[in-house]
């Protein structure tokens, strides 16, 4: 096994939050050559989860995942819409504005119970109250200047959901959280927030916006779909627990 061989990223951030070593495959196929020279690797270095991220049609990655025993936990679907070919349609059943400092508590309670279908609940290995407190933290700093606009939805001068907003590589679009309190489902409001973040994107010169979801989530394909968002890509995660992986 060459030393310099990089087999998999260890992301500081996610091991200090979790309180385990975590690290990211940094493939996107999984070979068994290299799958045996990272499990020696990974148990020398104390990693004990890789986050693997594979393609849906690399059926030989696929099936090497499950040989070594690699946890499926998200079907991630990636939608894209062209804005050039977009035209605003919203019913408008709230305010939409900007995110404050002062909105940060309504917007950390509503993350707490939004985001259950991820990966880190399905994982089975991180404590629920964790993977709540993970989402509370991504709206806080997201408000804080991580994203570069949260659009907010207020009904009655209560704030009830959320979307973030931001230019990525290339300029293109990408929403990232996006999320309706439990009180106000079932009226349009999350098709609303998306409306909204695409007039700003729009309003910014954006060409393209990407969005990524969980393939359990049929309410927010849904929403994107009726926004005229179309499929892109479809990937697998799994997550390698290394301790757990018999010796071959």
């Amino acid at each position: 096994m060459s030393s310099s061989q990089q087999y998999y990223n260890v992301l500081d951030w996610d091991s200090r939050f979790f309180g385990r070593k975590i690290a990211r495959w940094s493939s996107g196929q999984f070979l068994p050559t290299d799958a045996d020279a990272a499990l020696e690797q990974g148990r020398q270095e104390g990693v004990e989860c890789v986050y693997c991220l594979i393609s849906g049609e690399e059926q030989r990655s696929i099936r090497n995942a499950g040989g070594y025993g690699l946890t499926l936990v998200d079907v991630r679907l990636t939608f894209f819409i062209n804005l050039g070919e977009w035209t605003e349609s919203v019913r408008r059943g709230c305010e939409t504005r900007s995110a404050t400092t002062g909105d940060v508590p309504a917007l950390k309670a509503i993350a707490a119970v939004s985001h259950e279908q991820s990966r880190f609940y399905a994982d089975g290995h991180f404590s629920s109250s964790l993977c709540s407190l993970f989402y509370q933290i991504w709206i806080e700093k997201s408000c804080a200047g991580r994203s570069e606009r949260v659009l907010v939805a207020v009904v009655d001068g209560v704030p009830v959901g959320y979307v973030t907003c931001d230019r990525g590589e290339g300029g293109v679009g990408q929403i990232g959280l996006l999320a309706v309190s439990e009180k106000v489902r079932g009226r349009g409001i999350g098709r609303q927030l998306i409306q909204d973040a695409l007039a700003w994107f729009h309003a910014v010169g954006v060409g393209e916006v990407r969005v990524v979801t969980q393939g359990a989530n049929c309410t927010a394909q849904r929403a994107y779909q009726s926004a005229g968002f179309r499929s892109q890509a479809l990937e697998l995660w799994y997550h390698w627990w290394l301790l757990e992986t018999a010796v071959k």
